[in-house]
């Protein structure tokens, strides 16, 4: 295999960011990224950077990754953002789908919510769904359809046209809550009620109450992409040297990436598994656990690796060079994320994901513990090397 080929599912997910990145999009990127309220983007924004200001107009659809991200501009299309805090204060025409610590939403949204956070404040219009997963969550803004949560608290302080959906922790309708259908919460008197809400429905306890599928499915997916950004986000930032090297080798070596990746995938899990048992018997057990959890984590890593790769890739073929992997990582893994979800194609993209990824790792970290290897050689042998006699006076 040529330097320049790549595996049909690789091929395929270039193939499907470079639609979804199509004509008139604009790529930022840097410490701190400002659109200025006197801009207008016309088509999507994609946007990466540890402080992200979207005060003008994006037309199409916008794309953040960062640690505090603030849109209180007007987004003709989707919101897509994941980060420390999120603030999206001004009008969505389309869907919002974040994910972050703390998010707040203050503008109205056109389509449905999708939101994650370990603080969820919903204070504006959402005119679809709203799916909410996180640890405490408000809602007191209007939701013109149903709301499903995953939530440790969920307080409804405003209309809901559809019923609201509770799979887990406490929830509590306070006295603006008119919820148009039914309630179904955890059975296990974790519902409060203020004498002024009012519910069209009934109130169905827990033993009835089964979340959806499609509702899991976002959530999963949510959690997925934010896990597997986080983890790529930390490799980046902190092992810049050795990720820049991994990623060349992946462009340099992918045949042999894949060859390797193929051996270790097979070796490497017997290995550590005869390193667990005999270890049982002789001692030094957990050498084979902690390899083994090394190799889970490198198994993980394959995706932002490769996501950062295919990412960067196609920015190229469109004639773009970005400053950081960070913003094609998080678009590429958007998509890859999402096609492995689905059956037989999912499963073979994995495959060639984990083959590719885990082969150039391979390939950068054994150059590296060799050389580690022979400067701790050097360094012993001179140190044990015989001191050269005095000269006579």
């Amino acid at each position: 295999m040529s330097p320049r080929s790549v595996s049909l599912p690789v091929l395929v997910v270039l193939a499907a960011v470079t639609t979804a990145s199509a004509a008139r999009a604009e790529w930022r990127s840097g410490e701190v990224v400002v659109v200025e309220a006197a801009e207008t983007i016309h088509g999507n924004l994609y946007v990466s950077g540890s402080t992200i200001l979207v005060h003008g107009i994006v037309v199409g659809d916008v794309v953040a990754a960062g640690g505090s991200i603030t849109i209180d501009g007007r987004v003709g299309g989707d919101v897509l953002a994941a980060g420390g805090e999120i603030n999206v204060a001004g009008p969505v025409g389309g869907d919002v789908r974040a994910a972050g610590g703390r998010l707040w939403l203050r503008g109205p949204v056109g389509g449905d919510a999708t939101v994650a956070g370990g603080t969820v404040m919903i204070l504006s219009d959402v005119a679809g769904d709203a799916l909410l997963a996180g640890g405490e969550a408000l809602l007191s803004g209007s939701v013109a359809g149903g709301v499903a949560a995953a939530t440790g608290n969920l307080r409804v302080d405003g209309p809901v046209g559809g019923g609201i959906v509770m799979t887990g922790g406490a929830l509590a309708l306070g006295r603006g809550a008119n919820v148009g259908g039914d309630v179904r919460y955890p059975g296990d008197g974790t519902l409060r009620r203020d004498p002024g809400s009012r519910v069209a429905g009934a109130l169905l306890p827990a033993a009835i109450s089964h979340p959806s599928r499609a509702a899991v499915g976002v959530v999963v997916t949510l959690q997925m992409i934010v896990g597997l950004f986080a983890l790529g986000l930390l490799w980046l930032l902190l092992f810049r040297g050795f990720a820049g090297r991994t990623l060349e080798n992946l462009r340099v070596h992918p045949g042999r990436s894949a060859g390797i990746g193929a051996l270790g995938l097979v070796v490497a899990p017997v290995v550590l598994g005869l390193v667990v048992v005999v270890g049982a018997v002789v001692g030094g057990w957990w050498l084979g656990l902690f390899g083994l959890s090394l190799f889970a984590l490198a198994l993980l890593l394959t995706f932002p690796l490769v996501a950062a790769f295919v990412g960067t890739a196609t920015l190229k073929r469109l004639g773009r060079s970005p400053r950081s992997e960070v913003g094609p990582m998080l678009l590429a893994l958007v998509v890859l994320v999402l096609m492995i979800r689905i059956p037989v194609i999912g499963a073979l993209i994995t495959l060639a994901v984990v083959l590719f990824g885990l082969g150039a790792l391979a390939l950068t970290l054994l150059p590296t513990l060799r050389t580690t290897s022979r400067s701790t050689t050097t360094t012993t042998t001179t140190a044990l090397a015989p001191a050269e006699p005095l000269p006579a006076t």
